[in-house]
């Protein structure tokens, strides 16, 4: 059977989407401002917008948006209402209904029965400009999640062809989108992890069962920068011991690792303050700051404990770091426990 020239473009045009969703800017994110462009074009939209909801700490926040056809100012008032609790939009952005998910929809398809519905149309529509227009969109899920809305508003009735054209953009963009917000949230959570690690306030290290270290916190690699065989071999026996210091870290399809935290007892630190007060010729009050540094504490903390000013342990720091020769908390740490 011979396509028709209906069929032959919108298989052209979905090549097209095809291709320039296949590839990331310089950032490394996908070109959604072109992809937007592109759809207000095929669609002959008055407007189009491609963009994602999350909850931020003051409410519903925009983690991105390409939108074409509108007035600039028209989205900042309908993403600002949503930020500041004014309305909500018309679907749960953390769980949007079965039937709405991956799936093009025209306006008379939506549910705008709920009061939640018709409470973000009539507030809504008018801040977009699109009250009498038609309607077209789409939530791009991941699971219950949207990742993406997508649609556009225009004068003249979509059709079929539309909709059919929509729903084949959606299977063509929501892997990207995906793996797009899956990455950014592998990002987050490494990030998250770095800084986790180092509020831990103690050298942190995560290995492989053969002991191989594939991340340490900020006094962790400065510690094994200094000496790395020592601190190898210290790692490797937490684990091989099962030490309180060694928790197993397991996840889906990775093999099974350790997460190390190298602490001394009260005896070793004794040993330690000794040592650095010899070489460093530290007074007795350094000495005590020198002691709550290197377990951790933070100087606010540090001067609750000593009773006095946050600014006399500023004083002592400062004094700390030039008989240690370093220039950070973390270097003087490191140095501390490799005297």
């Amino acid at each position: 059977m011979v396509p028709s020239a209906e069929d032959a473009k919108l298989r052209s045009t979905i090549r097209d989407f095809r291709a320039m969703l296949g590839t990331t800017g310089d950032d490394g994110l996908l070109p959604l401002a072109a992809f937007a462009e592109h759809c207000h074009e095929v669609f002959s939209t008055s407007l189009f917008s491609v963009h994602r909801l999350v909850w931020g700490t003051t409410g519903l926040e925009r983690e991105f948006e390409e939108s074409c056809g509108r007035p600039r100012t028209n989205f900042e008032a309908y993403f600002n209402a949503f930020r500041e609790g004014v309305t909500s939009p018309a679907y749960d952005p953390v769980r949007a209904k079965a039937p709405e998910r991956n799936r093009a929809l025209v306006i008379g398809e939506l549910d705008f029965a709920s009061p939640r519905a018709r409470r973000a149309v009539a507030e809504m529509f008018p801040k977009l400009g699109v009250v009498g227009l038609d309607h077209l969109r789409a939530l791009v899920c991941d699971g219950p999640m949207v990742v993406a809305w997508l649609g556009g508003f225009r004068e003249e009735p979509f059709r079929a062809r539309d909709k059919r054209l929509l729903d084949r953009l959606v299977r063509v963009a929501r892997q990207p989108l995906m793996l797009e917000r899956r990455l950014r949230d592998a990002n987050l959570a490494s990030a998250g992890l770095a800084v986790a690690l180092d509020l831990l306030g103690a050298p942190a290290f995560i290995t492989d069962e053969r002991g191989r270290t594939v991340h340490a916190n900020a006094l962790g690699a400065e510690l094994f920068n200094r000496d790395r065989w020592a601190v190898g071999q210290a790692i490797q026996r937490q684990v091989a011991a099962r030490a309180p210091g060694a928790r197993e870290i397991r996840a889906p399809g990775v093999p099974a690792h350790w997460l190390v935290v190298l602490s001394a007892g009260e005896d070793r630190l004794a040993q330690r303050l000794t040592l650095a007060a010899r070489t460093w010729g530290l007074t007795a009050r350094q000495c005590e700051v020198l002691r709550h540094v290197s377990t951790g504490d933070g100087n606010k903390s540090i001067a609750v404990k000593l009773d006095c000013a946050e600014v006399t342990i500023e004083f002592h720091m400062t004094a700390l770091m030039r008989k240690a020769r370093v220039e950070s908390r973390t270097e003087l740490i490191a140095r501390f426990w490799t005297l």
